[in-house]
């Protein structure tokens, strides 16, 4: 393509500006030749060598499943991962956020959130990476919040529900099954 030269009166040297939309480029290696005349038709040839990148990262939450749901605390996984490398990673999750320390060649990442104690029955978890040449991808879902689900469960085995008693003592035996596993267990009757 011709180029049009600013040239100031008597000068020997002139300037130059052009523009190329590389989105028209598939990506990879790609070199731009300068050819320019001068006034007795003489020409001088320059390349320039770049890399065109149009591609944005590959980015993935895998854990948890959409529309799992979390309590507690709970860990985030995926991966992040472009052909030229990645400038950043990011997540957020409700009010929170940071970045990831990236390692060169290895595109997994892990996160580990505490939610104890947050009313809330969803959040929005946002995973951004930017690659070298700017190209920014973005995965987020909603992840289903039940603190309930964090609760210790109990189960009354014995006593079944009608059953009648005769005596002074009453016997309880049942189950209690939580995922962080069962500290204590206290009775009352009525309030005592």
């Amino acid at each position: 393509e011709p180029v049009k030269v600013q040239t100031k009166k008597n000068a020997t040297t002139s300037t130059f500006t052009s523009t190329i939309d590389t989105t028209k480029f598939d990506d990879g290696p790609k070199v731009i030749w300068f050819k320019a005349k001068d006034k007795m038709g003489t020409s001088g040839l320059y390349s320039y060598l770049m890399y065109v990148d149009n591609t944005k990262p590959d980015v993935k939450i895998l854990f948890p499943e959409e529309k799992q749901e979390v309590n507690g605390i709970f860990s985030v996984s995926g991966y992040a991962r472009d052909e030229v490398g990645l400038e950043s990673l990011s997540w957020q999750l409700g009010k929170e956020s940071g970045e990831f320390d990236l390692a060169i060649g290895n595109p997994w990442w892990v996160k580990t959130f505490d939610i104890r104690g947050e009313k809330t029955s969803s959040l929005e978890l946002t995973i951004k990476a930017v690659d070298l040449s700017g190209n920014v991808s973005i995965d987020k879902y909603k992840i289903p919040v039940n603190q309930a689900a964090d609760l210790p469960i109990v189960q009354l085995i014995k006593p079944s529900l009608k059953e009648v008693f005769y005596g002074d003592t009453i016997s309880f035996n049942g189950i209690i099954t939580d995922d962080d596993g069962v500290q204590s267990l206290f009775v009352s009757i009525d309030g005592k």
